[in-house]
C-alpha cells in the first residue's frame, strides 16, 4: 500500500513542474516528493516501474553523508525511509535498531558492530580485548548471551557481569569425578590449571594449590595401592609420592635406592636391570632379594673361584652376599 501515496505525489509533482519546463531544476528542488534533491528521476527509476533497489540505483548515497555500506546495500529505500521526505530520516542507528543493550554501553554501535554483521566475531573480539575479559579460545565463539543472561528491569546484563571462571563453569567443576575438584579442594579458580582452548590436559599446579599439611598420597592412594612395579604397599614405600616423583608424570621416579638400600643405580650395578622384580622375586615381600639371578654357581670367576680363601665361611645364599657386599663392591 506504501506504493500509493508515492504515485499520487509523483503525479502532483509532475503537474507542478510540467506548466514551466524553462526551470526544471529550480521546480524539482522545491516541488520533488522528496524533498531538496535535484536528482532527476531516471537517476533511481525505470520507465518500467517506480520500485527502486538501492543495489540498482545509480544514486551516490554516500552524498548524503550516509554510505550504503554491508547490509545496508541490499535492503529496500522504505526499509529505511517511511515517508518521501528522504532529508527527515534520522541516520542514528537506534531510529532503525533496537537497542538490546538497553542503553548500557552507549549509543555509539559501530564501537562493536559493523554494517557486515550485527555479529561481526572479529569486532566483538576486538572491542572485549578492552574489558576485564579478553575472549581467548573457546570463549571468542560462544554467543553473547552464553555469558550475559538477560536480567530483570534494573538489573544489568553486560556491564558488571564477574570474569571469574567459576562464575560461568561450577557446574563444570562441581560435576567432575576424576579428580574430584569438590572433595579434594581444589581451587575454584580455573585457569590455575586450565586453558580457554579445551578442559582436557589441565595442568594442576601444586605450588599454587597444595598447603598446609596435605601430602600427595590423600589425593592419589588409589594410585598408591594400584602400583605393581614395583609394589609399594608390600615393599613399605614411604607415602609421600613426591619423595620420587614429579607433578607432571608418575614415569621417570627417581627412587633413591642408593641412598637408603643396595645401590643399584651406580658402580658395577648400574644398566644391569630393566625391572625391580629381577631382584625382588617375591612381589607381596621386597624384604626378600635374590642375587644368584645374576651371579650363577656355575660362574668360578665371580662365585666360588673368587671366594676360595674365605674357605668354611663362604655360603653360596644372596643374604650371605649382601652380608659381606652390602655396597656391592667386591672388596
Amino acid at each position: 500500500m506504501r506504493t500509493l501515496p508515492l504515485l499520487v505525489a509523483i503525479i502532483s509533482w509532475s503537474i507542478v513542474t510540467v506548466g514551466d519546463v524553462g526551470d526544471v531544476g529550480a521546480q524539482t528542488a522545491v516541488e520533488s516528493p522528496h524533498g531538496p534533491i535535484r536528482n532527476a528521476c531516471e537517476t533511481c527509476h525505470t520507465a518500467e516501474g517506480w520500485s527502486v533497489r538501492p543495489d540498482e540505483s545509480d544514486f551516490d548515497h554516500a552524498s548524503t553523508g550516509f554510505d550504503l555500506e554491508g547490509a545496508h546495500g541490499a535492503i529496500e529505500c522504505t526499509d529505511c525511509h517511511l515517508d518521501l521526505e528522504f532529508a527527515s530520516t534520522d541516520p542514528e542507528c537506534s531510529s532503525c535498531h533496537v537497542d538490546v543493550h538497553r542503553s548500557e554501553l552507549g549509543d555509539d554501535c559501530a564501537f562493536c558492530h559493523s554494517t557486515r554483521s550485527f555479529l561481526d566475531q572479529a569486532e566483538i573480539r576486538r572491542m572485549h580485548r578492552q574489558t576485564r575479559f579478553a575472549l581467548t579460545g573457546r570463549h571468542a565463539g560462544v554467543d553473547c548471551q552464553s555469558c550475559h543472561e538477560p536480567r530483570g528491569e534494573g538489573g544489568l546484563t553486560y556491564l558488571g557481569v564477574s570474569a571469574e571462571c567459576i562464575d560461568c563453569h561450577r557446574d563444570a567443576y562441581e560435576n567432575v569425578a576424576s579428580p574430584d575438584h569438590v572433595a579434594d579442594g581444589f581451587s575454584e579458580n580455573c585457569d590455575a590449571c586450565h586453558g580457554t582452548a579445551t578442559w582436557v590436559g589441565g595442568f594442576f599446579n601444586h605450588e599454587l594449590q597444595i598447603g598446609g599439611t596435605l601430602i600427595c598420597v590423600q589425593c592419589h592412594r588409589d594410585d598408591y595401592d594400584a602400583t605393581t612395579d614395583p609394589d609399594h604397599t608390600s615393599a613399605g614405600f614411604p607415602l609421600d609420592c613426591g619423595a620420587c616423583h614429579g607433578t607432571r608424570t608418575w614415569d621417570g621416579a627417581d627412587f633413591a635406592h642408593d641412598e637408603f638400600w643396595f645401590p643399584i643405580d651406580s658402580g658395577a650395578h648400574r644398566g644391569e636391570w630393566d625391572d625391580c622384580s629381577e631382584c625382588h622375586t617375591v612381589a607381596s615381600n621386597y624384604q626378600v632379594y635374590d642375587c644368584l639371578g645374576c651371579h650363577p654357581h656355575s660362574d668360578r670367576n665371580k662365585t666360588d673361584g673368587d671366594h676360595d680363601e674365605e674357605g668354611q665361611d663362604y655360603r653360596y645364599e644372596s643374604v650371605a652376599c649382601y652380608d659381606c657386599h652390602p655396597r656391592g663392591r667386591s672388596e
